[in-house]
């Protein structure tokens, strides 16, 4: 991990790229969101036959109404406390709490619709049709954008690797030279061969998945989290209940990747080291009949690095069913306590308080 750490510290040194890269990165993850979020019109005024204008009116006339209700229910309750027993005297304070809570919620929501209202009249469009087109016309301008952005990260984050392998491969001849002669046997010529060629792209690609999608893709997961969270930060930590045990097997399989990966470095090696020894003694090998033992050994070696690739491949196999699972796991959660507080216009699930007013669906 040290080395791969310097292999890293070569890479932020060229600051001009690396700033691109980590601007073209968030750049893909804000407008992967923003794309994302454009279903919301789509499902809640388009589909529905009604204008952006008839939808916030709308939204603040439910809220307002929704608000005096939740009032007028406090009021009657708060009437009939002095007339009630002690068990009941307390469900009935809890319920006028939440009743205050929700009400509160709810002046708020249409405060904030009330602000946005006059901007929706005066620039928006005033049949569904158009609003469909101005949709339309955003998402397919924000997916070429976001294209755009795309493009010019993978190749800034290869621009950025390949010369980060630069100068790792002239530091390491530089290095290489260096040493005496006696370090240059049939066995230490072999490890360097396969030091300057596998064990050097392996870095490569290292520095490419960790500049790439390392970083590219938890941003376009922070953008989607945002958004959720400004739906309900409650309902979406409680959808991420499942994450942690998998995360835990995720960190382990990491493990697990990285031991394969270096067994993986050391059979090449001795891969290298086999194919050295026979063509740099060939004529040894023809002269005494050895073909059969210089087979047998290539078979071994190759065998083994064989193995230890395959078992590679069965690793990184598993990610992807640990992150669907994942994924999945977080979805379902999401849709059950959501289903059960839209279906029944509830603000809590199991005693707590969820969102501040009931979603819609």
């Amino acid at each position: 991990m040290k080395s791969f750490a310097r292999a890293i510290a070569l890479a932020v040194r060229n600051r001009p790229t690396l700033l691109g890269v980590i601007f073209t990165s968030l750049a893909v993850g804000v407008l992967w969101g923003a794309n994302i979020g454009v279903v919301y019109p789509f499902v809640e005024v388009v589909f529905e036959g009604q204008t952006l204008q008839q939808w916030i009116d709308g939204e603040i006339v439910a809220s307002e109404t929704r608000a005096d209700e939740l009032s007028t229910e406090r009021s009657q309750l708060q009437e009939t406390l002095p007339h009630l027993v002690a068990s009941d005297y307390l469900l009935a304070s809890n319920r006028i709490e939440y009743l205050r809570v929700d009400g509160v919620a709810e002046r708020k929501a249409a405060e904030g619709y009330r602000w946005v209202q006059p901007y929706v009249h005066a620039h928006l469009p005033g049949t569904p049709f158009k609003t469909l087109v101005l949709i339309v016309g955003v998402l397919i301008a924000g997916t070429a954008l976001k294209d755009a952005f795309l493009v010019a990260n993978l190749v800034l984050v290869e621009r950025l690797v390949q010369l980060a392998g630069y100068d790792l491969r002239k530091q390491f001849f530089r290095q290489t030279l260096r040493l005496d002669l006696a370090s240059f046997d049939d066995s230490r010529n072999s490890e360097l061969l396969s030091n300057f060629t596998y064990d050097l792209n392996g870095v490569v690609l290292g520095l490419n998945t960790l500049f790439g999608k390392a970083l590219r893709e938890p941003l376009k997961m922070l953008a989607c989290l945002i958004g959720a969270s400004f739906i309900s930060w409650r309902l979406l930590l409680f959808s991420l209940m499942v994450s942690p045990p998998a995360l835990i097997l995720m960190q382990r399989l990491s493990k697990s990747i990285k031991r394969a990966n270096r067994r993986a470095m050391e059979e090449m090696s001795l891969l290298y080291n086999t194919l050295t020894e026979t063509f740099t003694g060939i004529q040894t090998v023809k002269a005494f009949t050895m073909e059969g033992f210089e087979r047998n050994r290539f078979h071994q070696s190759a065998k083994e690095f064989f193995r230890k690739s395959v078992k590679i491949v069965f690793y990184n196999s598993l990610t992807k069913p640990i992150t669907e699972i994942l994924g999945i796991g977080v979805i379902s959660l999401a849709l059950v306590a959501g289903a059960y507080l839209v279906l029944n216009q509830e603000t809590h699930l199991l005693g707590i308080r969820i969102c501040d007013t009931p979603m819609s669906l």
